[in-house]
């Protein structure tokens, strides 16, 4: 009995990852054979995984660790473990999630307010943080901007769509070159 799933990727058709953040563990689940693999040397320093991706070009999973403040990018076939801050020498405090499109990384962290861009070899490219946001069309956001950030999309047209649980309680959606232009609440678009 598995508690406190937070996020699931896939292996291959018949397996796939889990991340419990109240377990503090990763699990590879086995459809076939109903089994639960875990991955001991890992969940032994996991703090509270909140996101997984797993980059099936590098055979890659790649785990934010919320409460232990760090990425974790674990090689499947090698069972090598290595950080991200290490890799990319970037800060990071509350790591919520890493997604990848178009061999590009998202990471947003939480508590540092920001989202870090890397590039497929992990270097970083830029971050985006409130004061790079043009707010002309949306003013009353500028405030309480990335106060909760926890989820990260972007369209084929590489816009961003980011959600934040906090006073502001919305997704915004923010263009390539930084523009808030939409805005997404209460079932509400605008």
């Amino acid at each position: 009995k598995l508690k406190g799933i937070h996020s699931v990727d896939f292996l291959k058709n018949k397996f796939f990852f889990l991340a419990s953040y109240l377990e503090k563990k990763i699990y590879l689940y086995d459809f076939k054979k109903k089994n639960i693999i875990q991955f001991n040397k890992l969940n032994k320093i996991l703090k509270g995984p909140s996101h997984i991706y797993f980059d099936k070009s590098k055979n890659l999973l790649i785990i934010s660790d919320y409460d232990g403040g760090e990425v974790y990018l674990l090689n499947i076939l090698n069972k090598r473990i290595s950080k991200l801050s290490d890799k990319s020498k970037i800060e990071l405090s509350k790591p919520h999630m890493v997604i990848k499109k178009n061999n590009i990384y998202y990471t947003l962290d939480t508590n540092l307010k920001k989202i870090y861009i890397l590039d497929d070899n992990f270097i970083k490219i830029e971050e985006i943080i409130t004061n790079d946001i043009n707010f002309d069309l949306f003013p009353k956001y500028k405030e309480s901007f990335f106060e909760t950030i926890v989820s990260i999309k972007i369209d084929n047209s590489g816009n961003l769509y980011i959600s934040d649980v906090g006073k502001n309680n919305c997704i915004y959606v923010i263009n390539k070159n930084k523009k808030l232009f939409g805005i997404i609440e209460n079932q509400k678009i605008t």
